[in-house]
């Protein structure tokens, strides 16, 4: 099995081939849900309004409701994550804006307002979604964006 070190605390973590596979190169690996509270509390908080993102219109609700937040989710996963984000303090959006990625677009899956900064969750890269965030990093280089990898999914 291949080893990473976390980005936050260092340790060296053995993760499946198949979870290795899934890491993207532009974005740091996390080993823990609480590393991932670590690496959003780096970021510095937001003094004043927000930059301004093209809204998105949510026509195509996901298959998961929650009458706790009392909104559809588009999987069990992004609905446990949101239940941690809640549970760990940090009040967000889901889903509130889209980007534009070529001829395509990008709709990231939580926005934490206080921090400016995105967090797309990631169970499995489907063809294309990798190369999809590769560009959207290179074309959105101003905006703060963590993944939160595939191998974190079982502790959501």
């Amino acid at each position: 099995m291949p080893s990473v070190a976390c980005s936050v605390c260092g340790q060296i973590r053995r993760i499946r081939k198949l979870e290795f596979n899934l890491l993207h190169k532009d974005f740091p690996f996390i080993c823990s849900k609480g590393c991932l509270v670590e690496k959003i509390k780096q970021f510095p908080a937001v003094i004043g309004p927000v930059r301004d993102y093209s809204i998105v219109q949510r026509f195509d609700p996901g298959p998961v409701w929650s009458s706790k937040f009392r909104m559809w989710f588009r999987s069990k996963y992004e609905l446990k994550f949101a239940e941690f984000l809640n549970y760990a303090g940090f009040q967000f959006e889901y889903e509130p804006y889209f980007f534009t990625v070529g001829t395509s677009i990008i709709i990231l899956d939580f926005y934490l307002r206080k921090y400016d900064l995105f967090l797309e969750v990631k169970g499995l890269f489907h063809m294309g979604s990798r190369s999809k965030l590769s560009r959207f990093v290179e074309q959105h280089p101003d905006i703060n964006l963590l993944l939160v990898p595939a191998h974190m999914r079982r502790e959501f």
